[in-house]
């Protein structure tokens, strides 16, 4: 075999596991070509505009993607911003007078929150999980998101 016919070798077998290593292993899921991660940001688009046909399709899409998208947003309510992050935003923030740095994380956050109402009876399946979270000592921010996810279920009996 001829050095440049190794060197091919390599870098396709380089490739094939820069591949294996990046695809997701727990892909977000989707309705109708989009994500839910987009459903969600719509949803909060449309709480703003007021539009409230257009919010009824968003609702019942992340209805329909259902308990598919409770893992996601268990861990995306889980999720604690980077110390440095945080300092390095209110640095900015401070330096900046019109105009406001803001992390994608923390807004996800709150989508996922609001998506907890959105679905309906499927939450059922994560009222457990939330409880757990809710009543964890770890991390106070990521209790009092639990709760909050509890209250948006809006069953009676989940705390």
């Amino acid at each position: 075999m001829t050095k440049r016919r190794k060197i091919q070798i390599a870098i396709a077998i380089g490739l094939l596991v820069l591949v294996v290593l990046l695809h997701p292993r727990n892909p977000e899921p989707s309705y109708k070509g989009r994500l839910l991660s987009e459903y969600l940001v719509l949803h909060d688009q449309t709480y703003q505009s007021g539009d409230l046909v257009e919010r009824q399709q968003v609702t019942d899409a992340i209805e329909h993607i259902g308990t598919n998208a409770i893992p996601h947003l268990l861990y995306w309510i889980q999720y604690e911003e980077p110390r440095w992050l945080l300092w390095l935003l209110n640095a900015a923030n401070q330096k900046t007078r019109n105009f406001y740095f803001f992390s994608r994380g923390l807004d996800r956050i709150d989508s996922a929150i609001r998506a907890f109402h959105c679905l309906g009876p499927a939450t059922d399946e994560a009222i457990v999980e939330l409880a757990r979270l809710a009543n964890q000592t770890k991390s106070v921010e990521v209790a009092r998101r639990a709760n909050q996810a509890l209250g948006e279920t809006g069953r009676t009996n989940a705390l």
